[in-house]
């Protein structure tokens, strides 16, 4: 006589992974509906942490982790106890800027303009600052007749997608100065009248230039 044994065959509902994510973070893998399943093997196109556990990953990932990986699942060692699941992950690189721009310190009443420079995979801008921006998801925003209450720092966020991760910022600190004044007058008899005022767009103080009269 002879004992024959015949396992059931180990199955998945599938498997799965935490992208699309951003360059440096990390690449969860895993598994659902696990049944007779006492084994696993991961594979894929880069290193992969913990590849013999239902949850794997690859911590800090490149872009070079993007593409399929690979689960084999076996419910022991018998013939024909295995079965292959695929699961395809996208790593986007991470948003960069050099910095973020103001054309400050401006006037009171003219228009603050922001910017940035230097970005690389960027696919999204959102400004915010002191007071309402106009074209605040463009990388070019800006604040119409400014007033004082536009001093202070803006605020860019940059992304690429929605992935995890896929997010910088840079920031910006603009001054509004209020309008400055040139002015002429004359003093006669100890009474001072303005002859002229000049305005000017710069951050100096009011000058006077008195011209007496006999």
């Amino acid at each position: 006589t002879t004992s024959a044994t015949v396992s059931p065959m180990p199955s998945l509902t599938s498997a799965t992974n935490s992208g699309p994510i951003c360059a440096g973070t990390t690449l969860a893998l895993g598994v659902t509906g696990a049944s007779n399943v006492t084994g696993y093997v991961w594979s894929g196109p880069v290193s992969i942490t913990s590849s013999t556990s239902a949850s794997a990953s690859v911590p800090s990932a490149t872009t070079a982790a993007n593409g399929v990986y690979t689960v084999t699942v076996n419910n022991g060692t018998g013939t024909g106890c295995t079965a292959t699941y695929t699961t395809s992950a996208t790593v986007n690189p991470g948003p960069t800027l050099t910095s973020a721009n103001n054309d400050g310190p401006i006037c009171a009443g003219t228009t603050l303009n922001l910017s940035v420079s230097g970005t690389s995979s960027v696919t999204g801008y959102v400004w915010s600052g002191p007071v309402a921006i106009t074209s605040s998801t463009s990388a070019s925003a800006s604040v119409p007749s400014a007033t004082t209450a536009a001093n202070g720092v803006y605020t860019v966020t940059v992304n690429n997608g929605t992935g995890t991760g896929c997010t910088a910022y840079g920031t910006s600190t603009s001054t509004s100065e209020g309008t400055q004044y040139i002015q002429l007058v004359q003093s006669v008899a100890g009474t001072v009248s303005v002859i002229t005022q000049t305005a000017v767009t710069s951050s100096i103080a009011s000058i006077q230039v008195v011209v007496p009269f006999n």
